[in-house]
């Protein structure tokens, strides 16, 4: 597998760092994501969050910018909380991005707000607990949302017949995005695949083989086709880069990937290696723009990625 080519991404959750304000995390995502196109990396993208800290709750307007100011760069969100949208509302919003731009992610999840203010506000009396989206269901809105994408609502369905506006012969990439957990919805649904590796626990590399094994092919997706997403942040001396692993201020991410590039190459390929794939989405913990830019400049030379 190190014989074939890597292909890096970064994930970008625009949160709000100290002395931050939420707009200049928009521009700081904006400015990260123009570098990271010119830079040679495959994928840009966002997340929905509903916390405060957080500078984007609506992540595919924030891509539709993102689009429009890159060039040749993946654009897309890992992940919408499929908890909150119909999934004809999704397939609407992220075919037309495709049909616009021409390389439009959709990912999805199964998480929820982390304010419980907010995820009630959000379901707006319609049913649901104050928990994450029952396996089940989140399954049968995943049905929907690829259903509708791929034009197989089946004729039982009660949104059979729902046509997809604007009617346009194009869909984006779907992504099922989670923890191990998410391995069999993906494989289920002929889905590509993205474990999470910074939430707690690791996963153990069972589950890629697990999803491989069961995958089912789908007409837009032959083969099954992995990834995963690594936290950190590159710098030019590993005292720098562990200095800024130690002022990280958000607890719900593990950064695993700290040091300079070298070092960060290492532990890039040794997860690559352990998980078998060829795609790795680095989430970069940096605590300002300038210092995210040379972080992505010095994982972009290590790697030598070809813009």
């Amino acid at each position: 597998m190190a014989d074939r080519p890597i292909q890096l991404s970064l994930l970008d959750f625009s949160w709000v760092n100290a002395g931050y304000s939420p707009m200049d995390a928009l521009r700081d995502t904006l400015t990260v994501g123009r570098r990271a196109d010119a830079l040679g990396y495959a994928r840009y993208w966002l997340g929905e969050h509903h916390l405060e800290g957080h500078a984007c709750g609506s992540p595919q307007v924030l891509a539709t910018l993102l689009a429009a100011s890159t060039n040749r760069i993946r654009i897309g969100i890992g992940a919408m909380l499929l908890h909150y949208w119909a999934p004809l509302k999704l397939a609407e919003d992220f075919c037309l991005l495709e049909a616009i731009f021409g390389r439009i992610d959709l990912g999805v999840g199964r998480g929820r707000a982390d304010n419980l203010q907010s995820h009630r506000a959000l379901l707006d009396g319609r049913p649901g607990n104050d928990q994450m989206l029952a396996e089940k269901e989140y399954g049968a809105k995943l049905d929907d949302l690829v259903g509708h994408l791929r034009g197989t609502i089946p004729a039982e369905h009660p949104h059979y017949g729902a046509p997809v506006i604007p009617a346009l012969d194009v869909m984006p990439q779907i992504w099922v995005c989670g923890s191990a957990t998410a391995a069999p919805q993906a494989a289920r649904t002929g889905t590509r695949f993205c474990c999470t590796l910074f939430h707690g626990e690791i996963a153990p590399p069972i589950f890629m083989s697990r999803y491989r094994n069961a995958f089912r092919p789908s007409a837009e997706l032959a083969e099954p086709h992995a990834a995963i997403a690594v936290a950190g942040v590159c710098a030019e001396t590993e005292a720098e880069a562990f200095a800024m692993r130690e002022s990280f201020p958000n607890t719900h991410y593990v950064p695993s990937v700290v040091g300079t590039p070298e070092q960060c190459k290492t532990r890039i390929e040794c997860f690559r290696e352990q998980y078998g794939v060829d795609e790795v989405i680095f989430l970069d913990i940096a605590p300002d723009t300038d210092r995210r830019i040379k972080s992505a400049e010095l994982l972009a030379e290590a790697f030598e990625l070809a813009a």
